[in-house]
Order: C-alpha cells, then sequence, then structure tokens
C-alpha cells in the first residue's frame, strides 16, 4: 500500500502529532507518531481517503488529518524519527521551488522490508524530480500504541460532576464545582494551544464538554482535533464574575468628560 499526500499537509500533519506526542524519552509507547489512512466523511457526500497523525502524552490526545491518494497501515515511529521526516521533506520542497515555483510538492509513503520500515520519496508534479530525495526510518510496533483509548479519547465529553477540594489536611472536604463562565487551564495546555496555532498560523477553537473543568476539545483549521484536560479550580470561586479586583481608583475621567460633567 502507498499513500500520497501533498508536502504542506504533511509537514502541518507531522509538526502537529509532535506537539502533541510525550515530550520524554522514558514513554516510548507515547513518545511517538502514529500515521495510518482511514475513509473519513467530510462535507459533501460519501467519505474521502485520508491520512490520520496521531499522538498522544498518555493524558491530551491530538489528531491531524487531510485528503490523500491511495492507502497506507498503520505505523508508528520516534518523535525523533519525525523531526528527520520533517526536515527532508521541508528540504526537497525548498530544492524544488528553487528549481521551479509553481511545481507541485507531495510526499509518497509506503512500507517496505517486510513491514520494518518506512519510505518516504517526495515528488514533484507526481514523479521523482532531480531536487527530490528518499528516506528510510526505522518503524516500531504500531500495536503497542493505545489506538482504541486514543480515539475514544478524541470522541469523548468527558464527565458531568467534577469535585474540587476545600480545606487542606484532615479538614479537608470534596465539593462540587458549579458550572458557570470560567474555565481554568494548566501552563501545559496552554502551552500545547499555542503550538497547534503556530503550527497551523490560524486560532484554535475550544469546546467546552459536559463540565466546564472536565476536558475541553480543541479544533484548528479544520483538519486539527484534540482534547485536553481542563484544570479543577475551587469550589469556592465565583463561576459568574472574576473575583480579582481591577484598581479602578487609578482610573481617571477624560478632560473632556469631567467638563461636561460639571
Amino acid at each position: 500500500m502507498t499513500a500520497t499526500i501533498d508536502n504542506a499537509s504533511f509537514l502541518k500533519g507531522l509538526a502537529a502529532a509532535k506537539v502533541m506526542a510525550y515530550p520524554g524519552t522514558d514513554d516510548p509507547t507515547h513518545a511517538a507518531v502514529v500515521l495510518g489512512s482511514a475513509r473519513v466523511e467530510y462535507d459533501g457526500p460519501g467519505t474521502q481517503n485520508s491520512l490520520a497523525f496521531i499522538a498522544s502524552d498518555g493524558v491530551s490526545p491530538g489528531q491531524a488529518i487531510f485528503p490523500c491518494d491511495g492507502e497506507l497501515e498503520v505505523v508508528k515511529f520516534s518523535v525523533d524519527q519525525a523531526s528527520q521526516l520533517l526536515a527532508a521533506a521541508k528540504g526537497a520542497a525548498a530544492a524544488v521551488r528553487k528549481i521551479d515555483k509553481e511545481a507541485d510538492c507531495s510526499v509518497e509513503l509506503s512500507v517496505v522490508d517486510g513491514g520494518t520500515t518506512l519510505l518516504m520519496r517526495t515528488l514533484t508534479d507526481g514523479h521523482p524530480g532531480e531536487a527530490d530525495s528518499r528516506h528510510y526510518i526505522p518503524l516500531q510496533d504500531a500495536d503497542d500504541f493505545p489506538m482504541y483509548s486514543t480515539i475514544s479519547t478524541l470522541m469523548a465529553r468527558g464527565v458531568k460532576e467534577i469535585l474540587g477540594s476545600r480545606g487542606t489536611g484532615d479538614d479537608m472536604t470534596n465539593a462540587p464545582l458549579a458550572v458557570g463562565n470560567v474555565q481554568a487551564f494548566s501552563a501545559d495546555a496552554i502551552k500545547k494551544m499555542s503550538a497547534v496555532a503556530a503550527v497551523f498560523k490560524e486560532p484554535v477553537e475550544l469546546y467546552t464538554r459536559e463540565h466546564p473543568a472536565s476536558i475541553v476539545t480543541l479544533t484548528c483549521a479544520g483538519v486539527f482535533r484534540a482534547v485536553l484536560a481542563a484544570h479543577v479550580y475551587s469550589p469556592d470561586l465565583d463561576v459568574e464574575d472574576p473575583e480579582v479586583p481591577v484598581a479602578e481608583s487609578l482610573r481617571e475621567e477624560p478632560a473632556g468628560e469631567a467638563t461636561d460633567a460639571a
């Protein structure tokens, strides 16, 4: 099986997957990127062959998906190997553009060597050109990646009730968090939001699910979807209006307004 995808889409999909992958080296299951083709429904009738780029840090999964030609079995490779493919695809596109700015750059992916290696070929106008290249990377066992739970989480709506804590030590009690206008995020979640927006150079959209302190579904550019864990806030927090005061006494009336009032 062979899948072909636009070079720009390949770069965005792989870069977005790297954002969501586990960043360390002590969890090889999640310090990886998974690719695979699937039939996907878009706005029009019927389905379209698409290439999915999937990664998860073990808590927050993400998926970028783009139309492609052909099919690719599910493959898994390390984040370091993903970086190598990114550099190669970027380099090939830049070299092609120097020769022909109007050329169509694409990436062809296939599994070789009995399923142990991914072959990436860059193409110019659908064929290998003088500026194109090919790259081989070793594959990991795709069955090691928790695909079922990852896809299930991407479709999840969270839970309807979240408990927060009040007090400390032996005096600590749990209390349900009220639902209102507030939603809280950790620095890591905000970092992911910013990084995804930077990949696609577009704003992200956030969808509150069953409870604002449960999970949030993030989308971007019509091709990316992720689920981030929202942060628990205090059960005593005013969920309708911010409690932090404003130094209102420092605000001076504009001179014109003061004169009119007199």
